[in-house]
């Protein structure tokens, strides 16, 4: 069975691990914040359309903790914004009436430069952007198909390939996305698309894609990933529960002998 949510939470982690981040200062219509340490008794906060949210943290707690924490208590508050936490240590603040929010936070929380957006994601469209468009599996190579149990049981597992097409609009586009292409040959993203269930294959020539609009030069780039993960498919073929046989025999055209037998 192919989970499509942790190949994306995959592909999600490795490229705000490979892009900038900044201390929050400005309006947004929807971006993710991250808690990028975990310090005790610190009181992080983020600061939406003026209003402060406090959460101090407590002795050891994870990153996940204290972004849930924070979650909490801006969900709390009377702002018309939603925040939606992660496992990892992120969280989504998205504007709940699509007016744009300001943001400031204190220090141990960033939000990346370029939001990050899949294609069938239909948010609020951010000044500076990466969109990733997964496509269809593809069979590579002979699938294995191993014997059967003897309850029937039987499985084939194949080595399936993918693309990720990768678009990226705004400010230094072309120099984030050749950090995010360069990145693909570290071995801590390596394995982290190995978490995930996936590996690297190859990528493609990265294309400059900028126009001038109106006035206005906007720089924009895109480059393609091949991935590939295994898959396992298992059905139930059934059993044998017993053979029935039976055998004549002839002697000069005439019926001698018959044999009914079970196994």
């Amino acid at each position: 069975m192919i989970n499509f949510e942790t190949i994306k939470d995959g592909l999600y982690n490795w490229v705000v691990a490979n892009t900038s981040q900044v201390s929050p200062s400005g309006s947004y219509k929807t971006t993710a914040v991250f808690i990028t340490a975990s310090v005790n008794a610190f009181a992080y906060t983020v600061t939406i359309n003026g209003v402060p949210f406090v959460y101090t943290s407590g002795t050891g707690q994870t990153v996940a903790a204290i972004a849930a924490g924070l979650v909490a208590i801006v969900n709390a508050g009377a702002v018309p914004v939603l925040a939606i936490s992660e496992s990892d240590g992120r969280f989504y603040l998205n504007s709940e009436n699509g007016v744009a929010f300001t943001l400031t936070a204190s220090a141990n929380i960033k939000v990346p430069v370029f939001a990050v957006y899949f294609g069938e994601q239909n948010n609020p469209q951010a000044k500076n952007f990466i969109t990733m468009k997964i496509t269809g599996l593809t069979r590579t190579g002979v699938d294995y198909q191993g014997r059967p149990a003897t309850t029937g049981a039987n499985s084939v597992t194949g080595n399936r390939d993918f693309m990720v097409y990768i678009f990226s609009q705004g400010t230094n586009a072309l120099t984030e996305i050749e950090k995010l292409r360069s990145s693909l040959y570290l071995d801590a993203t390596l394995e982290g698309f190995r978490v995930s269930d996936f590996c690297f294959v190859d990528e493609t020539a990265i294309q400059n894609l900028s126009v001038l609009e109106e006035t206005t030069f906007q720089e924009s780039v895109s480059f393609d990933v091949q991935f590939r993960m295994a898959q396992i498919q298992t059905a139930n073929v059934g059993k044998i529960e017993h053979l029935e046989a039976q055998g004549k025999y002839y002697k000069d055209n005439v019926l001698k002998l018959t044999e009914n037998i079970t196994i």
